[in-house]
């Protein structure tokens, strides 16, 4: 049992424990959010490269003709779109978002007033628990949106990397 917290406590102390775990676990939440944008990031980047790299050695070629020279540059004007709303989306998901900690002074003065029997430290640390966790939910909130919107450019970049790197081997082939 925390010092101060008298005998008319009950459950505070697991409350307290739980809302300290939740906002542990919305911190680890933020993390994995950040890192799966920029995985799909690295994913849509990666093939990305690759492909116009495919696409443009076939504009050497004599063969193509000015309809497949232009059906390459839409394509890749599109993958090059998608993927830089992506790179907003990626930053957007691993920026800082403004969150509460737990208050400093507050806690060294219940700290202190635990010392001297207060029983309602246990009540005000679990407040405190308790505006980090919504304050961080609501920061995830954030991230999470990005991340979805990160992972639908993405998507839509692949798409369109794909299908230039395909239109420009067929195009070779023939």
């Amino acid at each position: 049992m925390i010092g101060g917290a008298g005998p008319g406590t009950g459950n505070a102390a697991e409350v307290v424990g739980a809302l300290k775990a939740s906002a542990d676990q919305e911190f680890h939440i933020a993390e994995r959010l950040a890192s799966k944008a920029r995985q799909a990031y690295a994913l849509a980047a990666g093939v990305f490269v690759v492909s116009q790299t495919v696409a443009f050695n076939n504009f050497g070629a004599a063969k193509l003709s000015s309809h497949e020279r232009h059906a390459i540059l839409v394509l890749a004007a599109l993958a090059v779109v998608a993927l830089g709303v992506a790179t907003a989306r990626v930053l957007a998901a691993d920026d800082v978002v403004a969150s509460k900690d737990l208050p400093l002074v507050n806690l060294m003065a219940d700290l202190n007033a635990a010392y001297e029997g207060d029983d309602g430290v246990l009540g005000r640390l679990g407040g405190y628990y308790a505006g980090v966790v919504r304050s961080r939910r609501d920061a995830n909130t954030v991230r999470r949106k990005a991340y979805k919107s990160c992972r639908t450019f993405v998507a839509l970049s692949l798409a369109a990397t794909v299908l230039e790197l395909v239109f420009a081997l067929i195009v070779r082939t023939i």
